[in-house]
């Protein structure tokens, strides 16, 4: 691999099958529904996420994964010969989780150069930041043409139409289409329920 790494946490929402096609690394975040805690992807499935979300009272907590996490991430990237990582997270404003991926980039910064990017948004605002960028690593962008497009989008774009761009993305793709349909309807059912 000679190409930059895309790392994301798992607040992103993308399907399986984008993040294995644009060969993007996702960090799990915990999520807590009342008592009981999930590790995100793992012990929780984004269907069963938003299936609890539509059926529970109350909304769920998040925590942020450990600086660890995001270490093992970039290191991995490292022995797999990424040139570099750009690591795109959910908003600073809504959790700790750009803290932790700033701290692992200082803790592998002899290692190799990670660019740490706050999406200042969330789930499929986050995700179409993140397809952008993978596209771009593809396509053999440099750390500093894809952590500079992926601020661009951030400043210039608001989620509508960030979303559009995923959109056009996964043109020609049902599956894909039919899986934002529903994200977005399920994210609207819930916050429209909650206010």
């Amino acid at each position: 691999m000679t190409s930059v790494q895309i790392v994301t946490d798992s607040s992103c929402d993308l399907p399986e099958e984008v993040i294995a096609e644009l060969n993007i690394k996702i960090v799990p975040l915990k999520i807590r529904f009342g008592e009981t805690e999930f590790v995100d992807r793992f012990e929780l499935s984004t269907d069963q996420f938003w299936d609890k979300c539509q059926s529970m009272d109350e909304l769920p907590s998040t925590a942020a994964p450990a600086p660890g996490a995001f270490v093992e991430q970039f290191e991995e990237a490292a022995s797999q010969g990424a040139s570099g990582v750009v690591a795109i997270v959910l908003s600073g404003e809504l959790s700790a989780t750009i803290e932790a991926a700033q701290q692992a980039a200082l803790m592998v910064k002899d290692k190799i150069e990670v660019k740490v990017v706050d999406s200042r948004t969330v789930t499929m605002g986050l995700g179409s930041i993140v397809v952008g960028a993978a596209t771009a690593a593809q396509s053999g962008a440099s750390i500093e043409e894809i952590s500079a497009n992926a601020i661009d989008c951030v400043e210039t774009y608001t989620g509508t139409r960030c979303a559009r761009h995923v959109g056009e993305f996964t043109q020609g793709r049902t599956h894909w289409s039919s899986w934002i349909s529903f994200r977005v309807d399920a994210f609207n059912q819930t916050f429209n329920r909650s206010s």
